[in-house]
């Protein structure tokens, strides 16, 4: 799920393209597709458009590295959150988080 402000898409998104994204149940798997696709725009754009500068095959690689590395990021972050966790190991957490605060409390903290 997006965190912010709808309207940071503005400049980069139209209207449409933003209800999209934001009725898109995975909103990151669609931000990248819309990489892919302007890097294969960019690429089908050259030699049509001389006032552009047309884009190398090292760049474009390169582009395309990025695109696939963030592709497997977004996956391995999808699989950690996916992932449940014990009760087990919650309730060890818990119990080291209250430690940890009763610790701060008597013997960091100022008297009061």
């Amino acid at each position: 799920e997006l965190r912010g402000d709808p309207n940071e898409y503005k400049g980069a998104l139209s209207d449409a393209q933003t209800a999209d994204l934001l009725q898109a149940h995975n909103p990151p798997l669609v931000l990248l597709h819309r990489l892919r696709l302007l890097a294969t725009e960019v690429v089908n754009t050259r030699g049509g458009n001389e006032s552009r500068e047309a884009i190398t095959v090292a760049a474009f690689e390169a582009l395309t590295n990025s695109i696939n590395a963030l592709y497997t990021e977004v996956g391995i972050l999808e699989r950690i959150a996916d992932t449940p966790l014990s009760f087990a190991y919650v309730h060890y957490i818990r119990s080291g988080i209250l430690v940890y605060l009763i610790f701060e409390l008597l013997f960091v903290c100022p008297p009061w």
